[in-house]
């Protein structure tokens, strides 16, 4: 599982250098990455053995729906057009 998110992590990061080239298979990327890992840190909001944890999941939650809710909107692919 902590490998998954090194994979996961290395692919937002790829990910997000190419949409800041505009490369729009970076920006797919991203998308998927991020919906991967939000998908996978929910259920640590639950059960998560440490209220630590619980709100590390929480986060993780909220940051990867941010990026899902930006990263397509028409706003952020014009910032520095």
């Amino acid at each position: 599982m902590v490998y998954g998110g090194y994979v996961l992590g290395a692919l937002m990061l790829v990910g997000a250098c190419l949409a800041w080239r505009r490369r729009r298979w970076g920006m797919l990327l991203g998308l998927v990455a991020a919906v991967v890992n939000r998908l996978l840190t929910v259920p640590g909001i639950a059960f998560a053995l440490a209220i630590g944890w619980q709100i590390a999941s929480a986060v993780g939650v909220l940051l990867a729906t941010l990026l899902v809710v930006v990263l397509p909107a028409p706003a952020s692919r014009r910032a520095d057009a």
